[in-house]
């Protein structure tokens, strides 16, 4: 009798294990596909419609929202942004402040393009920024610090050269100085060569 209690126990931990293993397949496997997705994307090069070609230091970086308005694909119902208009210089340094859910994101989000108006526009310098290519904005012209910084199970150095894989050791020495992180850098046991573990 106890051997066959504990055989069964044993096969019903098995069997949740299983299930669970199950699980992380089936969520790694969509993982899996969606980068594959990404990866393959294939981006024009020409960064303006047409035949013009830019620089990203040819750009003053002037902004205009006009009348913009916008809603999550998922939440048509429910609109985030109605009739924003506000213009802002390149040189200009500006802060977005309110609650939660008040749109300082989805801004930010429309800025990279990661998503468009739902209705209204936005100009770059008096361009639409429809116009131009979002690989090339968000590569070179659009940078974005996360108030919770992803970092990936590698060292410091490898993580802070992820997004220039052809940086030197001095633009990563740069980086951090200008990040505001290299005395702190400084005081781990191997430095820039200390890994940092799954999200750090």
């Amino acid at each position: 009798m106890t051997l066959t209690l504990g055989a069964t126990q044993m096969i019903q931990r098995s069997l949740a294990s299983l299930s669970q293993i199950a699980a992380d397949y089936i969520k790694l496997t969509g993982a899996g596909t969606r980068i594959k997705e990404v990866e393959s994307h294939i981006v024009e090069e020409k960064y303006l419609r047409g035949d013009t070609t830019l620089k990203y230091f040819q750009l003053l970086g002037d902004l205009n929202f006009v009348n913009v308005g916008f809603s999550y694909p998922t939440r048509n119902d429910s609109k985030v942004l109605a009739k924003v208009n506000f213009s802002l210089r390149g040189s200009e340094k500006v802060a977005l402040v309110g609650n939660t859910g008040s749109g300082k994101s989805t801004i930010g989000s429309l800025l990279l393009r990661l998503y468009e108006p739902s209705n209204g526009k936005i100009f770059m310098d008096g361009a639409p920024l429809s116009s131009y290519d979002p690989h090339w904005l968000r590569s070179k012209v659009i940078a974005v610090v996360s108030q919770e910084p992803t970092l990936f199970n590698m060292s410091i150095l490898e993580n802070i050269r992820f997004g220039n894989p052809d940086a030197s050791d001095d633009e990563v020495l740069d980086a951090a100085e200008k990040a505001n992180c290299l005395e702190f850098i400084s005081k781990l046991p191997q430095g820039f060569k200390t890994n940092v573990g799954e999200r750090g």
